[in-house]
């Protein structure tokens, strides 16, 4: 969890994620100043609109989103799928970062569903699933699924990002998936080879980042982003603020903005041999026990109905 301190409605809140952290110098987003350079690379950036107070729903006029968005120079899924020319082509980068100064990052959609044609000629389209959309809402706190249940901590898959009262604190969960973490348990994350049938891993030393904000409304939090198309022209540098781990410094030099993180501020966590588990009682239970339950008294009842018949 990272606590942040601007103040007023961001347009939109971004942060550069570099699970590897060995590309370089690479711009952080083509829609900023002339040239924003960090020194760490940006492999993905998790971009946040905190919408308007009250709208967490996402029923108003700028409701409450957040879209992670990956290098175009690498890719994330065996069924990646990019939209070129109005159609969804396959994507052929590799499973590794590579250095480069586009700044280009795109949404991570993948297919779910290939294109099938029926005996009878029907054609059923493909489908696709946006897989960088994260969705919003914070865990419920302990409670107790069951009368008599112990309380433990209820888990919800659909709770992802969180934006607190103030406005002031935001939380995020990320899959480790979604950031090609081939391994958590060893800190490993994927570096494929070339001329290998294997995807291979590579230990990383953590995962930098660097969060950066602007009130101009310049980006798209969904799959048609992250630059709005109807944005024309760059934010000046004045127009963004910039945070990163201790140690980060940030100068402007001409036209180009260069901001530097030392290797050493990432968010590092400890390995492990063995999961670390613990048993809940599901809220499910209790209709697995009624429908259990039930079943006894229809196995019952249609054991009578047989042997009546049989007489």
């Amino acid at each position: 969890m990272k606590h942040f301190s601007w103040i007023g409605w961001l347009a939109a809140w971004a942060l550069g994620l570099s699970p590897v952290g060995r590309l370089g110098a690479a711009e952080v987003s083509g829609t900023l100043s002339a040239d924003t350079t960090w020194s760490r690379g940006a492999e993905y950036m998790l971009l946040l609109d905190p919408g308007n107070p009250g709208d967490e729903q996402g029923k108003g006029k700028r409701p409450t989103r957040a879209e992670l968005f990956v290098d175009h120079a690498m890719n994330y899924s065996l069924w990646s799928r990019e939209m070129v020319g109005g159609r969804m082509e396959p994507r052929t980068a590799p499973f590794r970062p590579v250095a480069n100064d586009e700044g280009h990052y795109i949404p991570l959609l993948i297919e779910t569903n290939r294109e099938r044609v029926s005996r009878s000629g029907e054609v059923f389209p493909a489908q696709h699933l946006d897989w960088g959309r994260l969705q919003y809402g914070r865990e419920p706190a302990r409670s107790s699924a069951l009368p008599g249940a112990e309380a433990s901590y209820a888990y919800d898959p659909h709770c992802e990002w969180f934006v607190n009262d103030l406005r002031r604190t935001i939380e995020v969960a990320i899959p480790w998936g979604l950031l090609n973490v081939g391994d958590p348990s060893s800190r490993s994350v994927l570096d494929d080879k070339d001329g290998t049938r294997e995807i291979e891993v590579t230990r990383t030393a953590g995962i930098g980042l660097l969060a950066w904000a602007t009130k101009i409304p310049a980006f798209r939090v969904d799959s048609l982003g992250p630059e709005d198309a109807q944005f024309e022209g760059t934010i000046p540098a004045a127009a963004v603020q910039f945070m990163g781990a201790p140690g980060t410094t940030q100068a402007a030099v001409s036209q180009e903005v260069q901001v530097t993180s030392p290797a050493a501020g990432s968010y590092v966590w400890k390995e492990w041999e063995l999961p670390i588990v613990s048993e809940r009682v599901k809220r499910s239970a209790m209709f697995v026990r009624d429908a259990f339950e039930g079943m006894d008294a229809r196995d019952q009842r249609s054991s009578t109905d047989l042997d009546a018949k049989s007489r």
